[in-house]
């Protein structure tokens, strides 16, 4: 009987770049297991970590609403206004950008991939990358530093630093998964908020002459605004009152 051969192929070589993938990926990992030990180290912080890492969405709500009421008293006021308007567009785009991005990505959760590991609520198995609340909170810190809030910017800054910790710390994202989400946001408002603000001016100008002025100009504001509108008409009134007289 003849002799069957057998052809083995030989073993392909990782490339530079898959090298480099699987690096940032080993990396991304260590990190995550190193807070999540730092999870099952503190229980006492539990409740509070998991309630900000759900809810603390809703801070960069309040900023935006905090940033519109400031901006009816900056030294132009449709044009802060318009700028508020053009970030909270921002903010619904880059979310919406995400979720094809995440798709594309298609990273499983941590806790999908390790079972064992210390997960604070439950939470749906859909793709980790890039984090929704971060892109969220980087596009409206990003908005806000672009309005020249310098206080509003900095809390802002500082909630989604604490909220990205939180994400990681509650088992739900890798580290890189909320760091991507930062950084998707920032471009995203960067890119969209200045080209959607001169595209709104004309319609926020608008609004603040029509009887809803007071989303645009607050009362001391629209005061000042309507004085000078009176004094003008007076002057005017005089000067042709004058040349008729002569």
């Amino acid at each position: 009987a003849g002799l069957a051969t057998a052809t083995v192929a030989a073993p392909r070589k990782t490339t530079r770049r898959e090298t480099r993938t699987v690096s940032v990926s080993t990396i991304d990992t260590s990190l995550y297991d190193d807070v999540n030990r730092l999870a099952v180290d503190t229980p006492w912080a539990h409740t509070l970590v998991a309630d900000y890492a759900n809810y603390g969405i809703a801070v960069f709500a309040v900023l935006v609403v905090l940033a519109w009421w400031w901006s009816r008293r900056a030294g132009d006021p449709r044009a802060a206004v318009a700028l508020v308007v053009a970030v909270a567009v921002a903010v619904l785009v880059a979310v919406a950008l995400n979720q094809p991005l995440g798709d594309w990505v298609a990273r499983p959760r941590p806790f999908v991939t390790m079972p064992r590991a210390e997960v604070l609520f439950a939470h749906s198995a859909d793709f980790s990358f890039p984090s929704d609340h971060t892109v969220a909170a980087g596009a409206v810190v990003t908005g806000l530093w672009l309005l020249r809030r310098l206080l509003l910017a900095v809390v802002g800054t500082l909630a989604a630093l604490a909220i990205a910790f939180a994400r990681v710390y509650a088992g739900v994202h890798y580290p890189g998964d909320v760091l991507a989400g930062l950084a998707v946001g920032t471009v995203v408002t960067l890119l969209v908020a200045p080209l959607l603000a001169r595209l709104c001016k004309p319609a926020v100008a608008w609004l603040a002459g029509s009887p809803l002025g007071f989303l645009v100009l607050a009362d001391g504001v629209r005061a000042g605004v309507r004085g000078g509108s009176d004094d003008g008409a007076a002057s005017g009134g005089a000067h042709r009152a004058e040349v008729s007289s002569r």
